[in-house]
């Protein structure tokens, strides 16, 4: 308990890189994903946005 402390305490850079990571790379993929929809109903049409929700 005390060595984690005293890592947690060496190094709070990662530990809040490795521990909001996931939800970072969430949201720029959900992101990503409304922009390609975005695209893609507007070159394809509404079907196209349909099928893939």
């Amino acid at each position: 308990y005390l060595k984690y402390t005293d890592d947690h305490l060496r190094m709070p850079l990662w530990a809040g890189i490795l521990e909001y990571l996931p939800f970072y790379l969430l949201a720029l993929w959900a992101w990503q994903v409304e922009r390609l929809r975005g695209v893609g109903s507007g070159l394809l049409g509404q079907s196209a946005g349909r099928r893939s929700s």
